[in-house]
């Protein structure tokens, strides 16, 4: 067997080389003599020997070696251009005789400037294209752009909370009535209507009565829940003119109620009922964004809770349900504070 066959790698690597040597010395001996036949060359005295366009071909030669020739280029007009792709031009109503540059046409879809469709690279030319979600994170092309965030990043998107919906409210319906007087001990009765559920009553034992400063019930409905702060005599308009009447101060003890305070007339007449009733509501939230569509969150008011939900900071706050004429609830109020002063949202409540 020859060496060749056992050692067919190195005669390998060792032709390669010979060939690659080989092309280096035709590469440097053409070189010079390229060289050689132009330093031969007499140039004539007053003549310039530099070609027409000779300006341009500089002005590329820059472009080409100091930035990339084909992306983040920009025309005059600032619309950025990739080499390899047309520019886009739109018609008006099919009329394919006027062809329209975005950029020298009023906005499309004010507020939103035409330069904000180019720059992204979105087409604006549907009538929703400001309601579309370029990049599927919950928020529309028009909150973008309000936002200033960017329509093509899913991870870069607006205030989560403008993303908030209020799926349900269930409240809880009560009364407390301020019943009987006996020297400086008071009896009151409870209503209490649990939501979806019937009606449940409580009151004060007639062989007991309440003190300034005392808690009550002692069972349910509404074991612990009210406190007596105040008893005062106000006058009043009565049918045989001014007259006096108790008035009793209550504090809501309910943790969600952040020991609130309302007034009760002594044995309220019907016209009264209405602003002493009251409700606890329960809430039911949903972040419509960046995939939390099909989680909900549930509290009561001045519940605090995090977005999204499983967030570490619980920077928001369930302030208030607001009601209507018809005592439902109409609208919901967050309290929130993202390191600019606190603020707040009222989110509508839909028809339950």
């Amino acid at each position: 067997m020859s060496w060749i066959k056992e050692n067919y790698h190195v005669a390998a690597l060792g032709g390669g080389t010979l060939v690659l040597a080989g092309l280096g010395y035709l590469g440097y001996s053409g070189n010079q003599a390229v060289n050689e036949t132009f330093s031969k060359l007499e140039t004539k005295q007053g003549k310039t020997t530099t070609a027409e366009g000779g300006e341009i071909a500089a002005s590329v030669t820059k472009m080409v070696t100091e930035q990339d020739p084909v992306i983040h280029q920009k025309t005059s007009d600032g619309r950025p251009v990739n080499l390899f792709t047309s520019v886009d031009l739109y018609t008006k109503d099919g009329d394919k005789k006027e062809l329209l540059d975005l950029l020298k046409i009023e906005p499309v879809h004010p507020p939103i400037g035409n330069q904000w469709w180019v720059d992204h690279r979105i087409d604006p030319s549907y009538s929703d294209s400001p309601t579309m979600d370029q990049d599927s994170d919950g928020f529309t092309n028009k909150e973008e752009f309000l936002a200033k965030t960017d329509p093509n990043d899913p991870d870069d998107y607006g205030a989560l909370v403008q993303k908030l919906e209020v799926v349900k409210v269930e409240s809880d319906m009560w009364r407390l009535l301020f019943k009987t007087v006996l020297g400086k001990g008071y009896q009151f009765d409870y209503a209490y209507v649990p939501f979806g559920k019937r009606l449940m009553t409580n009151r004060i034992p007639a062989s007991e009565v309440i003190t300034i400063g005392d808690t009550f019930f002692s069972s349910d409905p509404g074991k612990g829940r009210f406190k007596l702060t105040n008893v005062e005599k106000r006058a009043f308009e009565g049918p045989a003119g001014k007259q006096m009447r108790e008035w009793a101060t209550i504090e809501d003890q309910n943790p969600s109620k952040n020991k609130k305070r309302f007034d009760l007339p002594f044995n309220a007449k019907k016209a009264e009922l209405r602003d002493i009733t009251f409700y606890d509501h329960r809430v039911t939230l949903r972040l419509s964004a960046i995939g939390e569509e099909g989680n909900e969150i549930t509290l009561e008011e001045s519940g605090s809770f995090a977005l999204p939900a499983n967030g570490a900071d619980k920077i928001y706050k369930l302030a208030e349900v607001k009601l209507g004429a018809d005592r439902k609830p109409e609208a919901v109020i967050v309290e929130y504070n993202l390191g600019d002063g606190v603020k707040t949202i009222e989110i509508k409540v839909p028809a339950q």
